[in-house]
């Protein structure tokens, strides 16, 4: 087998499709292993964490804690905490439904990483962690973004029933 032959099909491949393909199977495999609760709890945390994103900075006591947090990296990884806690809250409230096919997991891990992608572009902070390229940011930015959440939402709910 040729190596150089594979490692040069994947160099023309964009950085950012190869890890959201990642993240995609990762939420799959997930969803295979357990059902879909925990890309469903992502998915259902992940409004939540922006509504929180705006609320934060504001909040009393936690505005002057959060201060020296709230930009840059430090900030990425604070919201990054913010979307753990909430996501098992989330899972918490959902966790009945632990049944998948390999098309649910599939649909599932698709849905989660399509909405996860267009909230980190949505939340200042995290693009401090990973800035997606222009073409991500055109596929998935906010001139689509309501279509992709739409549908991203609408394949999970079909995933449930």
């Amino acid at each position: 087998m040729n190596l150089t032959a594979v490692t040069g099909a994947f160099a023309h491949v964009p950085t950012d499709w190869i890890i959201l393909f990642v993240v995609a199977l990762l939420i799959t495999l997930d969803a295979l292993r357990g059902g879909a609760s925990r890309a469903i709890a992502l998915s259902l945390a992940l409004p939540v964490a922006y509504i929180s994103s705006l609320l934060l900075p504001k909040t009393i006591f936690l505005d002057s804690i959060l201060k020296p947090f709230s930009t840059g990296t430090a900030g990425g990884v604070v919201m990054l905490g913010v979307i753990a806690i909430l996501s098992f809250f989330m899972y918490r409230i959902s966790r009945d439904y632990n049944s998948a096919t390999g098309v649910q997991a599939t649909m599932a891990g698709l849905a989660t990483t399509v909405i996860l992608i267009v909230f980190w572009m949505q939340i200042p902070v995290l693009s401090a962690l990973w800035h997606f390229s222009a073409q991500v940011s055109q596929v998935f930015g906010s001139v689509h973004a309501f279509f992709w959440l739409v549908g991203g939402y609408a394949v999970l709910s079909a995933v449930r029933s």
